[in-house]
């Protein structure tokens, strides 16, 4: 149950005066985790559908922040987020431009509001979201092979929704050679068609 970049963007537009620049096409990425990438040499330590988030502490020259944004997109971030303020003055035309033309989802958020406060909200929407994941398995597998504790997986199931009398169809597949990105996105899917 993976979030998307429009799913932990709507949780905080408004109320944190996010703004997106550039990348709309991109909404739809998958986000597995947050990271703070403060300079170039932060950025080789993604893993790939992280959300970013930056200050520009570390950044010397303008140059810098473009190049920053050539590597989260090169490192299969999902997005990333801007602070503007004493650091990070502005953000390019020729910086959204890239973004776009990479689907890449960039954002600013102005000084005043403390990242922090945007990190902790889609930090608790990461681990919400990985808790049903965790949970839902849980019961769909004890329901299939431990029948003794049918009533507490129907009960995980039903906080859900899902209602002991509908009727599923369970369908296995198995994936050969496949990196995590392409079972993020093929997880998506069907998560969208369902």
């Amino acid at each position: 149950m993976a979030n998307s970049v429009r799913q932990l963007y709507m949780k905080v537009k408004n109320s944190h005066e996010l703004t997106l620049l550039a990348g709309e096409q991109g909404l739809d990425n998958l986000v597995r985790w947050i990271h703070t990438v403060e300079s170039l040499d932060m950025s080789d330590f993604l893993h790939g559908n992280e959300m970013t988030f930056t200050t520009g502490v570390g950044l010397k020259e303008e140059e810098d922040l473009f190049n920053l944004i050539k590597q989260n997109v090169k490192n299969s971030a999902s997005g990333m987020i801007v602070n503007i303020g004493p650091f990070i003055k502005n953000v390019t035309p020729e910086m959204i431009a890239y973004c776009n033309e990479h689907d890449f989802p960039l954002f600013s958020v102005p000084w005043h509001i403390y990242l922090a406060d945007v990190i902790r909200i889609f930090t608790y929407e990461l681990l919400q979201s990985e808790k049903k994941e965790t949970e839902l398995t849980k019961a769909i597998k004890g329901t299939i092979f431990d029948q003794n504790n049918i009533d507490e997986y129907l009960t995980i199931l039903d906080k859900y929704g899902y209602e002991e009398n509908d009727q599923y169809c369970i369908a296995a597949i198995q994936m050969l050679d496949s990196d995590e990105n392409t079972l993020l996105n093929i997880k998506k899917e069907w998560t969208t068609v369902f």
